[in-house]
């Protein structure tokens, strides 16, 4: 294998994990400021109300399931970085076997000779007289 191409290998390898990583941060910012805005409002007292069939938001419940959100979000990603590993792997491999030269044809010479019946004499059989 060329050198230029594991050293672009790896540029795209830690430009993809600083992709994840920014991600994963975004991910977690919007889901606590999700979390700050609705202790805030709970806690002062004003509920902007947008429809009258709304109903209020339960503070301790947000909070509450707040970590089952965190648990869920990181099952999300871990199942994403499963699924991207396992692609890049059978993608490797499907490269690699597209770049393999094709085994040699066999030797078929003689290979008749392999499927021909043996010569058979009617007078070693003992069918006539």
């Amino acid at each position: 294998m060329v050198s230029g191409n594991s050293d672009m290998e790896q540029r795209r390898s830690r430009l993809g994990l600083l992709f994840l990583v920014a991600g994963v941060l975004l991910v977690l910012w919007a889901w606590g400021s999700w979390i700050y805005r609705t202790s805030t409002r709970a806690a002062s007292g004003i509920v902007a109300v947008d429809v009258a069939d709304d109903a209020p938001v339960d503070a301790a419940k947000v909070i509450r399931a707040a970590p089952m959100v965190l648990l869920g979000v990181a099952l999300v990603v871990l199942a994403f970085l499963v699924a991207s590993y396992v692609f890049v792997r059978a993608s490797r491999r499907y490269r690699q076997s597209l770049e393999r030269r094709p085994n040699p044809p066999t030797d078929s010479t003689d290979l008749w000779s392999m499927h021909k019946l043996k010569d058979f004499d009617d007078s070693d059989a003992g069918l006539g007289p």
